[in-house]
């Protein structure tokens, strides 16, 4: 009798945490106990109470209030930029993939080639710098710069599937280029992909923090953890703690994400 394998001990940290912080963000207008972005300056740097659980910041706002809603901003922005990272890497990976070997498949690896020769935060830097302060513009930035790992690992899959038998026998019967992508060739990467996503939620929330922190993305008054650790620098040594919960924040997400990426990849490598 065959006995289940269990679940390795990363998944299942990675995804209590991720659980829970995705549970936290979205229940943040029932959670934050006050308006995030209102600012009483007779209350500034006010310590744990019942009004304010984690105290107020230099303007009088509730840091918890702001914490909550700031993973609304920095989660809803990575899973945003990732699905536009994912459809822009699928379609062109798919297209080099079909035509390995001719023209369209030669121009598009060398293009990838040339965004992957750059350092991913140093280019999403520059393009946000030419763009200019913005959520949406950092979106498009990190988008930019991040497409090229998917569609190369899109173009391996593509390129290994054609070879198979099934494929082979789709095309005898006469089937459209249409219906092999999206009946025989996205089902079968769509697992890979999914691996790949989960792995880059972490990098991506830092690159969202980092640009946010240089005064590139999230604009105020809206809360971000990025922004609010550039904002809590200046009161390092009258209030540490402002600097240390953004901080955690940004940390205990990172990890959370990287132990289930890690959890996952041990899984299917013990599956192949």
């Amino acid at each position: 009798m065959k006995t289940r394998k269990r679940l390795p001990f990363t998944i299942i940290i990675g995804a209590v945490l991720a659980a829970l912080l995705i549970i936290a963000v979205a229940l943040a207008p029932l959670i934050a106990p006050n308006n995030p972005t209102r600012v009483n300056m007779a209350l500034a740097h006010e310590g744990p109470s019942e009004q304010f659980p984690l105290g107020t910041d230099q303007l009088g706002r509730c840091v918890l209030s702001r914490l909550l809603y700031g993973g609304r901003t920095s989660l809803g922005v990575t899973c945003l930029v990732l699905l536009i990272t994912l459809l822009i890497g699928t379609v062109i990976g798919t297209v080099s993939g079909l035509f390995a070997g001719r023209w369209p498949d030669k121009f598009l690896t060398a293009v990838c080639e040339v965004v992957l020769a750059f350092p991913g935060l140093v280019l999403a830097l520059v393009i946000s710098g030419l763009l200019g302060p913005g959520i949406l513009k950092v979106m498009l930035a990190i988008a930019l710069v991040s497409w090229a790992k998917y569609a190369r690992v899109v173009r391996s899959l593509v390129i290994g599937i054609r070879k198979a038998d099934y494929m082979k026998a789709a095309r005898v019967a006469g089937a459209s280029t249409f219906r092999l992508v999206t009946r025989h060739i996205l089902p079968n990467i769509g697992g890979a992909l999914g691996t790949l996503v989960v792995t880059d939620l972490g990098s991506t929330i830092l690159r969202f923090a980092g640009l946010s922190f240089i005064g590139l993305g999230a604009q105020p008054p809206k809360p971000e953890w990025g922004m609010m650790i550039n904002d809590a620098r200046l009161h390092i040594n009258s209030n540490p703690m402002l600097i240390i919960y953004p901080i955690l924040a940004v940390t205990l997400s990172v990890l959370a994400f990287h132990l289930l990426s890690d959890g996952l990849r041990d899984r299917l490598d013990s599956k192949a």
